[in-house]
């Protein structure tokens, strides 16, 4: 029937060639609305432009749009949110990443969470479609695959997150299992099939908080998967660099006291986490690990959580000793972690302190009263500090690579958007804000990671997009030459956020 269909419209194409002409003269998006009058015409051209942006920022795209109240239609939505879930796959990050432990750093900054990873926009497509479809989104799920985790080394700042995985996987638990499927336990089988799946210390800690939040799942049930858990958690492949383990081990002691609260069994678990804690900190250690009373925090709180059972009695009669120093020496002790301090050049000293100046004039005043008021920004000595910033940042130099790239990319991003925050309306503020686009302009193919330029792009968007900014400037952005930077401004302006 097709075939047949196709040949027609050959046919009719060569009888009537201008019917070409006008077809291409119609927007996609408004070819689009004639198929569906529930999603206004906006919403459909943005879904159009999305296909003309990297995968990340694509996928991100459509699932707003998805989500957005407005759209009506049910199957444009599951469409919709399925190509995000598709697009999503050739997201640059395969995870999202927590580290950098201070402001001032590059590494800080890599951390942002917006959410562009492939992990994170598969889990947002699956919690998208249970609210419409719960057999697809279960569908979804099962096409999420883990991605390998790095084994991070010391000097490392950034380590992987994979905690809203378990936090969608325990959505899908709720609301995308039917009550056939739980007869025949095919949620446990889910669970099981997991649990069998882990291979890091770092899931631990979620898997368990799935299976003690498991709807419609009895005691019964719920001690069987604890104790499957628990002997994949003694296993010696379930092992990371002590980099990784550090950010997560405080999750791991803090399992025993949430097992112990749900009544769970712990004649296994005490022994897995031992082995476990034993088996980690025998590897090489890094520098800055802290340590409490020369033992590592967790080893110290197991410790500490066993002395408090035996106490109690219930526990006497299992032979579990505390962990001792000698046992957990490490093969090594390597290097501490390495950050990008931000301020630290010459030019970056420079402009820290006139952006300093600028917030409460280095007056070493306390209180309310420490900052610069409305009216005292609006004075000449402040108007002529301002301009000597931005002069600054306008001469500042760049040296070589892509790691000097990025560093003055977040210099001048970080001042241009605290200059936008303090500077009264006017010329400078005006020109201040089209600099900083030129700056996201330019920087979008210095930067090699695009979800760490996204966070430049962030503080425009939080200056400059907001609800009450300035309209001409909205205006310019969204005619920005670069083409993610204007179609999230076409989407802010669709969907205008408080201040």
């Amino acid at each position: 029937m097709r075939a047949v269909q196709e040949k027609a419209m050959v046919k009719f194409c060569r009888r009537w060639p201008w019917f070409l002409t006008v077809l291409a003269l119609v927007p996609g998006g408004a070819l689009a609305q004639t198929r569906s009058e529930k999603v206004p015409l906006q919403i459909q051209v943005l879904a159009d432009r999305a296909a003309g942006v990297p995968p990340e920022f694509s996928a991100d795209i459509l699932l707003k749009l998805a989500g957005d109240p407005d759209v009506r239609d049910r199957d444009w939505k599951i469409r919709t949110i399925e190509d995000a879930f598709g697009r999503s796959m050739g997201a640059q990050n395969a995870y999202r990443l927590l580290g950098g432990r201070h402001t001032a750093t590059r590494e800080y900054r890599q951390s942002w969470d917006h959410g562009l990873d492939m992990l994170s926009l598969q889990c947002r497509a699956v919690e998208l479609m249970l609210d419409l479809d719960s057999g697809r989104a279960r569908t979804l799920f099962e096409r999420i695959r883990l991605p390998e985790l790095p084994a991070p080394k010391c000097r490392d700042a950034l380590v992987a997150d994979l905690s809203n995985f378990y936090t969608t996987f325990s959505l899908v638990l709720q609301g995308g299992f039917s009550a056939s499927d739980r007869k025949k336990w095919r949620d446990i089988e889910a669970i099981e099939e997991q649990i069998r799946q882990m291979r890091s210390p770092i899931q631990i800690a979620p898997m368990t908080k799935v299976i003690l939040t498991a709807p419609v799942v009895s005691p019964e049930q719920k001690q069987r998967l604890l104790t499957t858990l628990a002997a994949v958690v003694s296993q010696p492949r379930l092992l990371t660099t002590d980099r990784q383990f550090a950010v997560y081990e405080g999750g791991i002691w803090a399992l025993l006291y949430d097992l112990r609260n749900a009544h769970a069994d712990l004649t296994d678990w005490i022994p897995a986490i031992r082995s476990l804690l034993v088996r980690q900190y025998a590897q090489p250690r890094c520098a800055d690990h802290s340590m409490r009373d020369g033992l590592p925090e967790a080893a110290v709180e197991f410790n500490a959580f066993l002395d408090k059972l035996k106490r109690g009695l219930p526990f006497a009669a299992v032979p579990v000793h505390p962990i001792a120093d000698a046992e957990i020496q490490p093969s090594e002790v390597a290097d501490s972690m390495e950050l990008t301090e931000l301020w630290q050049s010459a030019d970056g000293a420079k402009i820290l302190d006139r952006l300093r100046w600028l917030h409460h004039g280095n007056r070493g005043l306390t209180g309310p009263n420490r900052l610069w008021s409305a009216s005292e920004r609006s004075a000449m000595e402040w108007d002529a500090k301002c301009r000597e910033a931005l002069k600054l940042l306008d001469e500042m130099k760049e040296g070589e690579g892509a790691a000097e790239a990025a560093a003055v990319y977040h210099r001048k991003t970080t001042a241009y958007a605290n200059i936008l925050k303090l500077t009264p309306e006017g010329k400078i503020r005006e020109n201040a804000a089209a600099t900083l686009l030129a700056v996201l302009e330019h920087y979008y193919f210095r930067i090699e990671n695009r979800s760490e330029w996204f966070s430049g792009f962030v503080t425009l968007q939080e200056t400059a997009l907001s609800k009450g900014g300035d309209s001409r400037l909205k205006a310019e952005i969204k005619q920005s030459k670069n083409p993610v930077i204007s179609l999230y401004a076409a989407w802010l302006e669709l969907t205008p956020h408080e201040e």
